[in-house]
């Protein structure tokens, strides 16, 4: 059973209205597409933001840990899930090339990490996928298992 420890936080008002504003938008837009049954609160957004955050900072807290692991000259073999997250959505290769204007060639090539990925086309296939959360994109290939202990 997890344990909860309560909390008071204080927001500048203008970031709280922020929140508040992309809050009200996005319930609004999810019990359009009937995808949301309740509407989102201001708890559960902080909550879902602090969530990323520490999974983002695992994530990169693997990529150095990695990095320091190799003596930080070896590159390290960062691979990317867009296969993974393009079957999630019930996309395929050709989807995805209609909705970036990335070639075949190229898109194929992103997809099964056989082409090092420019920022321009990352980029498009990003927003094109919805901008996923980057550290479900990207893993290091070949990673030593509990290197972050040593």
């Amino acid at each position: 059973m997890k344990e909860y420890v309560k909390m008071e936080i204080y927001f500048p008002k203008e970031d709280y209205d922020t929140i508040e504003e992309y809050i009200n938008h996005v319930s609004s837009v999810k019990r359009i597409d009937k995808l949301l049954h309740e509407d989102i609160t201001i708890k559960d957004f902080i909550i879902g933001a602090t969530r990323r955050e520490i999974e983002n900072v695992k994530n990169i807290n693997e990529v150095f840990c990695e990095l320091k692991y190799r003596g930080y000259v070896r590159p390290i073999k960062l691979k990317n899930n867009f296969k993974d997250i393009l079957k999630s959505m019930g996309l395929k290769q050709l989807d995805l090339e209609d909705m970036t204007g990335i070639g075949n060639s190229d898109i194929s090539g992103i997809v099964n990490n056989r082409k090092i990925i420019s920022l321009d086309h990352f980029l498009r296939i990003w927003i094109a996928l919805g901008c996923p959360d980057i550290s479900k994109i990207f893993y290091v290939e070949n990673k030593r298992e509990n290197f972050s202990k040593k």
